[in-house]
């Protein structure tokens, strides 16, 4: 009974974090566009119930692909990944090229918190990489597609295994020349766009065309992660909910034949 109990608050924990995620990445892609929008029309003064609207909207048209689309998910995860490399090296060439540098000494030895608040460099470290916990998430994904997956025992630990051996890498050096390439720190987050990236992009190109050109590579990759992380979602639900784990586990826990997809309260044979 204890161990029920203990597996059912997991399953919470997991189900409610997972639908956080979603609602991260799409309030990122709807206040993304917005910076679009700012980059594009200097008069333009960005409101909340408008960020609202466009967060709606990314979710509705998310959604959508992922009840309707589902068969070609595979497809969308391969364009994802060739997306992913072939748009790396021209934005990290771009900015290693065009944006000032900073010294080595600022990037590697100069530490502050930016007015947070905290006592402490060291605090606001601890609180700062809490948030860098989130780029690590996605290898958990695949573990909630292990259903739809043939032979998931040995290729969902490889899949996420492999995640960490080739992004890691990638990632570590977008960092460095991120740190390298984002010149006044207090700009960059008082940015006007809301993203202190689009400043270095901004500082970069120094043109209104390169700047939103490479934005929208960065939105398109966030919509094609949203995707990934809503398949994930969707599929964790609904396994919860086949289990009696959730509120309305019935309607819930049903797939629908047609489009195979948990989207409809059509009966799910097991």
């Amino acid at each position: 009974m204890l161990r029920y109990h203990a597996d059912n608050r997991l399953g919470w924990l997991s189900a409610v974090s997972w639908q956080s995620i979603i609602a991260i990445d799409s309030y990122i892609v709807g206040v993304m566009i917005q910076g679009l929008i700012v980059i594009n029309d200097a008069s333009y003064i960005p409101t909340r119930w408008q960020g609202t609207l466009l967060i709606i909207a990314s979710v509705i048209c998310i959604g959508l692909f992922n009840i309707f689309a589902a068969k070609r998910l595979p497809l969308a995860e391969g364009v994802f990944v060739t997306f992913h490399v072939f748009a790396f090296f021209p934005i990290i060439i771009i900015l290693l090229v065009l944006s000032p540098k900073q010294s080595a000494h600022d990037v590697f030895l100069n530490f502050t918190d930016n007015g947070a608040g905290w006592p402490n460099v060291g605090w606001a470290t601890l609180v700062g990489q809490v948030s860098t916990m989130f780029v690590v998430l996605g290898s958990d994904s695949v573990a909630h597609m292990a259903e739809e997956i043939e032979d998931a025992g040995l290729v969902v630990p490889k899949s996420m295994v492999w995640t960490f051996l080739l992004n890691v890498p990638f990632t570590f050096g977008l960092l460095i020349t991120y740190l390298f390439c984002i010149g006044n720190v207090a700009d960059a987050i008082a940015s006007p766009t809301g993203f202190p990236f689009i400043y270095v992009f901004q500082t970069a190109t120094g043109t209104v065309g390169g700047t939103t050109g490479m934005t929208v590579v960065i939105l398109l990759l966030l919509i094609m992660i949203t995707i990934s992380s809503m398949a994930s979602t969707s599929r964790q639900t609904f396994a919860f909910a086949r289990d009696n784990g959730l509120p309305f586990s019935k309607w819930l826990g049903h797939v629908s034949r047609p489009l195979l997809s948990p989207a409809h309260p059509t009966q799910f044979a097991h």
